[in-house]
C-alpha cells in the first residue's frame, strides 16, 4: 500500500477555525497524524483475506478426507471385530452343546454299566 501525506498544519488551522483552541488543535492534528502513520504494511488486506480462506479452505478439505479415512478403517476393523465376536459366540455355543451331549453319553454309559453290572453279579 502507499502512504498518503497528512496535512497537520491544514488540519490544525481547520480545526482552529472550527473553534479549536490552538493546542488543542495542535495536538488533536498530531493524533491524527500518528494514527494515519500507523505500519500499513501490517494491515490485512482483501488479497489477504482471500488467500487466507483459501488456505483454510484447504486445510478443512485435507482435514476431512484424513476424517473419512479413519473412520472407513475404523468400520472395517469394526466389523472384524463384530465377525470375530459372532464367530466366537458361534463356538461357545458348540462347545456348551459338546458338553451337554457328553455329559448325557457319559450318564448312559455309567447307567449301562451298572445295569451290566448287576445282571452279572445277580443283583436284579
Amino acid at each position: 500500500m502507499t502512504a498518503t501525506a497528512f496535512d497537520t498544519l491544514s488540519t490544525a488551522r481547520d480545526l482552529e477555525a472550527a473553534g479549536f483552541e490552538r493546542r488543542q488543535a495542535e495536538a488533536l492534528a498530531g493524533a491524527v497524524r500518528q494514527a494515519s502513520a500507523t505500519d500499513r504494511e501490517a494491515l490485512a488486506t482483501k488479497t489477504d483475506l482471500a488467500e487466507l480462506r483459501a488456505e483454510t479452505k484447504a486445510d478443512i478439505a485435507e482435514f476431512r478426507a484424513e476424517m473419512k479415512a479413519d473412520l472407513a478403517e475404523f468400520r472395517a476393523a469394526t466389523k472384524t471385530d463384530l465377525a470375530n465376536f459372532a464367530t466366537k459366540a458361534d463356538l461357545d455355543r458348540k462347545v456348551e452343546t459338546l458338553r451337554s451331549e457328553m455329559r448325557w453319553m457319559f450318564t448312559f454309559q455309567g447307567a449301562l454299566i451298572l445295569a451290566i453290572a448287576a445282571r452279572l453279579f445277580g443283583l436284579v
